[in-house]
């Protein structure tokens, strides 16, 4: 495991910068990661962590031009960090409305599961019976109409 950022004399990002994401529907996919140098710089000439360090230098050396630029720069983090965070609350309400989807059909499978398992069973035993008379019935009645006896034979 590699961190993110290394100091030596200066802040060294080292990650890959290609964002991981994952599908979680038809058309529909959501971010497992974030380019770390595009949330921490951005567009600025430098990072959050090297402008916090200037800025701790600029507060010892009493440079206030440097400190209201490095508050400029933070000011500018934070709108990143902020549609970053954006776009990982979206990715989570997808996340949610999908599993509430799964939710809803896993439930209306189970309700047609059980009602086509929990038959009526006095109903059913009535509906055999009718059948099976009827079946006996039919039976009878070909028996009797094909009645062959020996003399039909002699005739």
């Amino acid at each position: 495991s590699v961190p993110p950022y290394v100091k030596s004399t200066t802040w060294a990002y080292q990650g890959n910068g290609q964002p991981v994401s994952v599908d979680v529907g038809e058309n529909r996919s959501v971010a497992l990661t974030f380019d770390g140098r595009a949330i921490l710089q951005g567009g600025d000439a430098t990072d959050v962590l090297t402008t916090l360090d200037g800025m701790i230098t600029a507060a010892r050396a009493g440079d206030g031009a440097t400190i209201l630029a490095g508050i400029t720069s933070l000011n500018n983090a934070f709108g990143r960090v902020s549609q970053t965070l954006s776009q990982v609350g979206r990715d989570q309400a997808s996340v949610d409305d999908g599993n509430s989807r799964l939710a809803a059909l896993r439930l209306a499978a189970k309700a047609r599961l059980s009602q086509a398992e929990e038959a009526n069973m006095p109903e059913a035993i009535t509906r055999m019976n009718r059948g099976q008379m009827t079946y006996e019935a039919a039976l009878g009645a070909v028996a009797k109409t094909s009645r062959v006896s020996l003399l039909d034979y002699l005739k």
